[in-house]
């Protein structure tokens, strides 16, 4: 339509305008060479240059702005912004060097494992003690029961580990082994109770049974370092013989007695260990008169 304006500043001005100019640029192509529109529109661009302008400055203004407050900190903030950098790299250094320091494998309990090693020990140890002063019967009872139940044998080796100290060199084995062994342990151990060790002479189960031999605690007992770490190194130290299920007695031996491990009274009981010894002692019990035949 021969508009005496460019496409650009065309497209800026209002519809109504444009359409003011399109008809006068129509009328102008009827009348001849344009006088006084030409110069409005002249005007026209030069202000909507001007509006363009201004609006270019301001947006470019806010831009600016939004990008100083994104990565400038206030300045009533700095020193606590400053500590808290300092502190998120610090946490950042330590967690590079935990990724990198290697972690140490966790090592799982074998029981089945430690029970074999403490089995061959004792073999080996139990035949060098003669006078069995190393070894030891254990028993665990539950807190604050009567029960004691014997759960195996325990022996050290000579000038090192005493019999004691063998069973708490020990005691992560002794102690699963009774939960296994003996199920009122296992359920005493479930409900919270703990499990304590206890001992007694070597092979000396019948006097514990007749209540003529009492039990010493190891409660407060410390095992040295030196023997922990010796035994974590290999050597050989202590062993243990673990008290097998019989069938025939499913509940296992166990005797009651205080809290002390100290029998009140002895129990008037005979026990014979072969068939002629329980013959002489049933012989002995018919011999004795009662009141019935004195009277006749």
């Amino acid at each position: 339509y021969n508009a005496p304006l460019s496409s650009k500043d065309f497209f800026y001005l209002s519809v109504t305008r444009r359409r003011a100019l399109v008809e006068e640029a129509r009328a102008n192509e009827q009348q001849g060479p344009p006088s006084r529109p030409a110069r409005a529109c002249a005007r026209e661009r030069s202000e909507g240059r001007a509006s363009m302008a201004r609006v270019m400055s301001i947006t470019l203004f806010l831009f600016s702005s939004l990008l100083v407050s994104c990565f400038q900190p206030p300045l009533h903030t700095g020193a606590p912004m400053a500590a808290h950098h300092r502190l998120a790299v610090m946490m950042a250094k330590r967690s590079a060097k935990r990724s990198k320091s290697k972690a140490k494998p966790v090592r799982s309990f074998d029981l089945q494992s430690a029970m074999v090693s403490a089995m061959y020990g004792h073999r080996d140890l139990w035949d060098k003690d003669e006078s069995r002063q190393l070894c030891t019967d254990v028993y665990v009872r539950a807190e604050s029961s009567p029960k004691f139940f014997f759960v195996g044998k325990a022996v050290g080796s000579e000038g090192r580990c005493d019999a004691p100290s063998a069973v708490l060199l020990q005691k992560r084995i002794i102690l699963e082994h009774s939960r296994l062994l003996r199920v009122e342990l296992g359920q005493q151990h479930r409900l919270g109770k703990t499990l304590q060790l206890w001992t007694a002479p070597a092979n000396s189960e019948l006097l514990v049974a007749q209540r003529k031999q009492a039990l010493t605690s190891l409660q407060g007992l410390k095992l040295d370092n030196a023997l922990r770490t010796a035994a974590s190194n290999g050597e050989l130290l202590a062993g243990f013989q673990p008290e097998e299920v019989d069938p025939s007695s499913p509940n296992g031996f166990f005797v009651r007695l205080p809290d002390d491990g100290v029998p009140i009274d002895a129990l008037k009981v005979k026990f014979a260990d072969t068939i002629e010894d329980a013959q002489e002692i049933s012989s002995s019990l018919s011999e004795v008169p009662t009141e019935n035949s004195s009277d006749s």
